[in-house]
């Protein structure tokens, strides 16, 4: 991923996080107040709504109570069930229908809401068709349009629907109720039918606003004011409408908010009033209120973006200067005066840059004196490197002649001698195998068993894989001497042993022997001064090579003796060695 610091413009990149982080905390803040004055709208007007739901739902219950009770008393009624079980005295069946004509008539009279009663039963008296009060043949309770509704049920509320009447069709409310004998024969059914006006009365209320529905716990609508889109989505969840009041978001298929539902619902009652509002009605006030802020909002944007170009350009002023500055000493080392006047950091950053002028200046002096201290230098090594070829040559010729002379012991010595130096000078390279470094250990100790016969052994435990590693030359032979110098001073016999293994990606080789080991005070300075120069000369070494994560830990054994552990970086090759120095470093 491209970083968009290294590629664009400061002033840009300054002028555009700024324009962006303002335009993003505003639109958040908008968010949030949306969100929060939202929530506090809806609570408020589900409050409101679920008291205000409370009182009209009970001013309904009673409504439509007292047509239950009407219908439960006639159904009831000596009279009627007397007209309904004569069959053969049709003189007594009609005085028993006048006097059944008059008494509902009264009712129908005496109760506002009601509009007119329907009475299916067999042989019904012809009655005029003006009259509130109609008697009709029960063969025709089947072919009306809710008789589903009554057919599985002794009593029910039948939604909004229109009967015909000589005035047209007139809208109503009705209630059904099965009427049976005394001996529990179904004889006929009552249907109060209740002025649609009245129910629509009730639940509109004073406010005479709102989107209001009227359900059964069945979850039949019975009424409703105004048209409700969701009407089918809340035919389905009154059935799981607690008793009480409460409300809940209706929300389109996609997730979002479509109207808020607010019920009321009382204990011991099959009534569920219900009001509907469209959520653009409920958030209308938070739709305003982020509407302002977002203008607000952007407004400060505006301004925001103007001062943000303005600081820019005065930022990206002294960084031109310097940039022009350092292009032009590039192009002709011609020095560019820099302002004095910056108390800030841009001040700081032209006195460091002047200062870094000036040492350039030194630095490009002292180069010709370090190229010729240089020449001079690889001469000397040159010259240097003449003494150890011809050291290494005498010593060839010496054992030639102790061959010669017989002296086979000297003779062996002097070819393990030259082995150590061949693999000494492994041409110039500081980093020679581990393989060649255990060969010039393994001459040394070769030459300490001539010394001390049967009394020195020594063990290398060393995987085959592991030899391949790079090391610097002639890093365990100061150990192996000192463990026989110091560790076994005063011995007849000592055994060493050298062991490598990884550890976490790091070479570790520990040598180890069984002497005296280290002495109390080997820590100490004035200690140190007095010899262990094979042992400082490692330790820099490997310093120098790697850094201060790789190194020496000296220390005694339980066992007794001493141990030396030396922590080296896994080379491969000796072109790894930089490599290693910059992940070191």
């Amino acid at each position: 991923m491209v970083n968009p610091i290294k590629q664009f413009r400061l002033d840009h990149m300054f002028f555009a996080s700024f324009a962006g982080l303002i335009m993003v905390l505003t639109l958040i803040v908008t968010w949030i107040a949306y969100s929060v004055s939202s929530q506090q709208l809806q609570k408020t007007t589900s409050f409101y709504q679920q008291g205000l739901l409370a009182e009209l739902n009970k001013e309904m219950v009673l409504q439509l109570n007292t047509i239950e009770q009407i219908s439960l008393s006639t159904s009831r009624n000596i009279d009627f069930l007397d007209y309904l079980s004569l069959d053969g005295d049709e003189y007594a069946r009609i005085k028993k229908f006048n006097d059944i004509l008059q008494y509902l008539t009264n009712i129908t009279n005496s109760t506002g809401s009601i509009y007119s009663i329907h009475l299916y039963v067999d042989h019904p008296v012809s009655s005029d068709r003006q009259r509130s009060v109609q008697f009709i043949d029960f063969k025709q309770l089947s072919r009306e349009p809710w008789y589903a509704s009554v057919q599985n049920t002794d009593f029910t509320w039948i939604g909004e629907h229109t009967i015909q009447t000589f005035q047209g069709r007139v809208p109503v409310v009705s209630f059904a109720r099965k009427i049976y004998s005394n001996k529990n024969e179904y004889k006929g059914l009552i249907l109060i039918n209740v002025k649609a006006s009245v129910i629509h009365q009730v639940l509109e209320g004073q406010s005479h606003t709102g989107n209001r529905l009227l359900f059964d716990t069945a979850g039949h609508l019975l009424a409703q004011i105004n048209d409700v889109p969701v009407k089918h989505r809340i035919e389905q969840q009154t059935k799981l409408l607690e008793a009480g009041v409460g409300s809940r978001r209706l929300q389109r298929e996609n997730g979002d908010d479509l109207s808020l539902m607010v019920w009321s619902r009382q204990f011991n009652s099959n009534l569920v009033l219900i009001e509907v509002t469209p959520w653009e009605l409920v958030t209308q006030g938070s739709v305003e209120l982020a509407r302002i802020m977002l203008i607000v909002g952007f407004s400060t944007v505006l301004a925001a973006l103007c001062l943000s170009l303005s600081i820019a350009k005065q930022l990206m002023k002294p960084i031109r200067l310097l940039v022009q500055a350092m292009s032009k000493y590039m192009l002709d080392s011609s020095k560019v005066q820099l302002p004095s006047d910056y108390r800030n950091e841009f001040g700081y950053l032209f006195n460091g840059y002047r200062r870094q002028m000036e040492r350039i200046d030194e630095l490009y002096g002292s180069l010709e004196i370090q190229h010729r201290l240089q020449r001079e230098a690889e001469v000397k090594a040159l010259q240097a490197n003449i003494n150890p070829h011809f050291l290494y040559n005498t010593l060839d010729q010496i054992n030639w002649m102790a061959m010669e002379s017989g002296q086979h012991r000297i003779s062996h010595i002097l070819e393990l001698v030259g082995r150590m130096f061949r693999i000494g000078l492994s041409g110039g390279e500081s980093l020679i195998p581990l393989e060649q470094e255990l060969q010039h250990v393994e001459c040394y100790l070769g030459i300490q068993q001539i010394r001390w016969q049967e009394g020195l052994e020594y063990r290398i435990e060393i995987q085959e894989d592991l030899k391949a590693f790079y090391i610097p030359k002639i890093t365990l032979q100061p150990f192996v001497e000192n463990a026989i110098l110091h560790g076994f001073h005063g011995r007849a016999s000592g055994l060493i042993v050298i062991r490598a293994e990884l550890q976490e990606q790091v070479l570790c080789i520990t040598v180890s022997d069984n002497g005296r080991g280290l002495k109390p005070t080997w820590r100490d300075k004035g200690s140190r001064r007095k010899g262990g120069y094979g042992i400082r000369n490692v330790r820099e070494r490997i310093g120098a090579l790697f850094g201060p994560t790789y190194g020496l830990i000296l220390e005694n054994q339980p066992e007794g003796g001493a141990r030396v552990t030396i922590r080296l970086p896994l080379i491969s090759e000796e072109s790894d060695l930089y490599g290693n120095r910059e992940s070191v470093s």
